[in-house]
């Protein structure tokens, strides 16, 4: 299985104000840094962490041939929709698979499972070429704009902004310190949605 972005997010889940007012900053000194650096880095450790899309973005989902099942579970939660399936069929065509031919089942909510794309009734998959990459699922995915991110995966975003803006080295010399009772690893761990299914690479 292998991942690609097709249309990057636009914006952030937080605000350069929020995160100003997160590390106890009204300066515009560091807004820069802020904003460009400590942000983006903070929502892309919440993305890592928690497997999910935070604000609205399109990605490829690659494989190397349809699976066993009678579904193709999507990475990446909560999952919008299937702009479309393509294939390479058996003579190495490529061929856009028609939506009649499958459902797409898109939870909703804070923690929502993943999405997946199940054969419609009476439906088989297609035969393909037999090669790296036959099969292609582009989807988009998110929970929409930054309004819609949950809090708690913003307040996740804050607490690791502050961090990584007070401390600045890989260490800190002479100091004893110990991790928040509720810190973000742990608001992360708790919007994870793993993997059901074993897909082709």
């Amino acid at each position: 299985m292998a991942l690609t972005l097709i249309t990057e997010p636009q914006g952030e889940p937080v605000t350069l104000e929020e995160a100003k007012q997160q590390v106890l900053q009204g300066l515009t000194v560091d807004d820069s840094y802020l904003g460009t650096i400590l942000i983006p880095s903070a929502r892309d450790r919440a993305e890592l962490a928690t497997g999910r899309a935070l604000l609205t973005q399109t990605w490829d989902l690659v494989l190397d041939g349809f699976p066993c099942d009678s579904h193709i579970e999507i990475p990446k939660p909560p999952l919008q929709s299937v702009t479309h399936l393509k294939y390479r069929d058996n003579v190495g065509t490529l061929q856009t698979w028609a939506t009649s031919n499958y459902v797409v089942e898109a939870p909703d909510g804070p923690r929502c499972r993943r999405g997946r794309l199940s054969l419609a009734y009476g439906i088989v998959w297609p035969a393909t070429y037999g090669q790296a990459g036959d099969v292609t699922v582009r989807f988009i995915c998110g929970y929409g704009d930054a309004d819609d991110v949950p809090h708690l995966l913003k307040v996740g975003i804050l607490m690791d902004v502050a961090t990584l803006y007070a401390q600045r080295e890989n260490a800190v010399i002479g100091t004893i310190t110990s991790p928040a009772l509720y810190g973000s690893s742990q608001i992360y761990w708790s919007f994870r949605s793993p993997a059901t299914q074993k897909l082709a690479a």
